[in-house]
């Protein structure tokens, strides 16, 4: 923590990784049984709709060795493992997340987040000579490497007016859905490419190439509104800016010109001083009246509002969890049937060299009998 007058800053840092789908954190100590998985975390988003990882452990650093140890203690659990194209081949995306909090007095008033993240490299299973674990770990790969391909091209085609506005599909994908903030405008991206300089590798060189190339084209825009309903006056302006009213738009929305427009009644019997102070006073009360019933509908608009969306994000939730869930028990399912067919082909086979020995087998008195008969002719 380092102060500046009355304004204290506090660095936390954090390491996970996205291994087949799943979230793991890379600080939390790794099991020494084999058979023991390690627990994935589940991401979820908040009220203002940003993703998050829940009971993703957080660490406080002072300085930059600190975080360069937690790096180090952290890459030691990434997965990893070898194929024929690579010895020590990351099976995951690992991202290191880097946040700063500012603090005056007892209020957290300012939050910045940099995040580092180490993707995974695409792969051609001819080449790497996958299977098994490793070809299920190249799948899950090369979909995220997809996803994210398609999220970047959709972004460049919405910056062309000429174009119908085309989906982000960065949901279909935990990697995409941790960065949902980049592709919303609410942040800023910078991707660093790697290629390989031999010409074996000269089809992924390319794809990598343009896939870059596409990620050039892409201009930041700006962050998308909010998804509550908004109150606006007649002019089109909002009577709300950051969820506080605002009482210069409300002021001119209870105009004069508003208030005063339609059927008239004829006063002219009156006395003028009479007439004019009970104008004035119906005219503060009916100020004061439109007032109280703007404020209120004003609530009860947000509060609807806040309601509806809550449910619609309680909602997505449950069914990611039950998709999740689906995804492990036909995962579960898949892997017993694999085995019992491996265990077919195995009795099978079994049955099938047991046939070919009874096939070929001769009784031992016949052996022997036709050896005495080859000896006797010799």
């Amino acid at each position: 923590m380092a102060d500046e007058g009355l304004c204290f800053y506090s660095v936390w840092v954090a390491f996970y990784e996205i291994y087949n789908e799943h979230v793991y954190d890379l600080l939390q100590p790794a099991h020494t049984s084999k058979t023991k998985r390690r627990p994935a975390l589940r991401v979820c988003e908040d009220s203002t709709g940003s993703s998050y990882i829940r009971d993703l452990r957080w660490v406080n650093v002072q300085n930059a060795d600190e975080a360069s140890k937690v790096l180090r203690v952290g890459n030691k659990n990434r997965t990893a493992a070898a194929t024929k194209m690579n010895q020590s081949s990351s099976r995951s995306h690992s991202i290191f997340t880097i946040k700063l909090i500012r603090i005056e007095g007892a209020d957290v008033q300012g939050l910045s987040d940099l995040s580092l993240c180490d993707l995974a490299g695409s792969e051609r299973c001819n080449k790497t000579k996958t299977f098994g674990e490793r070809l299920k770990e190249a799948g899950n790969i090369n979909n995220s490497l997809l996803i994210l391909g398609k999220c970047i091209a959709a972004l460049r085609n919405n910056q062309s007016y000429r174009v119908k506005m085309s989906y982000v599909p960065f949901r279909e994908s935990k990697l995409t859905r941790l960065f949902q903030g980049m592709f919303c405008g609410r942040g800023k991206a910078c991707m660093i490419v790697n290629i390989n300089q031999c010409a074996s590798t000269y089809d992924e060189t390319l794809h990598v190439m343009k896939f870059s190339a596409v990620a050039k084209q892409v201009i930041p825009q700006r962050s998308i509104e909010s998804l509550a309903p908004r109150l606006v006056g007649l002019d089109g302006k909002p009577l709300l800016k950051n969820g506080v009213i605002d009482d210069q738009a409300l002021d001119e929305y209870l105009s004069e010109e508003e208030l005063l427009d339609g059927d008239e009644a004829d006063m002219s019997i009156l006395p003028q001083e009479e007439l004019v102070n009970l104008v004035e006073s119906l005219r503060v009360k009916l100020l004061a009246e439109r007032r109280k019933n703007l404020l209120q509908e004003i609530q009860i608009r947000k509060e609807m509002g806040d309601a509806m969306l809550q449910q619609i994000m309680e909602a997505e939730e449950l069914h990611s969890r039950q998709l999740v869930d689906l995804k492990e028990s036909y995962e579960e399912k898949m892997d017993s049937t694999f085995e019992m067919y491996k265990e077919a082909l195995k009795d099978h086979a079994y049955q099938c060299a047991l046939e070919r020995l009874e096939e070929d087998y001769i009784p031992v008195d016949e052996f022997n009998e036709e050896q005495e008969r080859v000896k006797a002719h010799v």
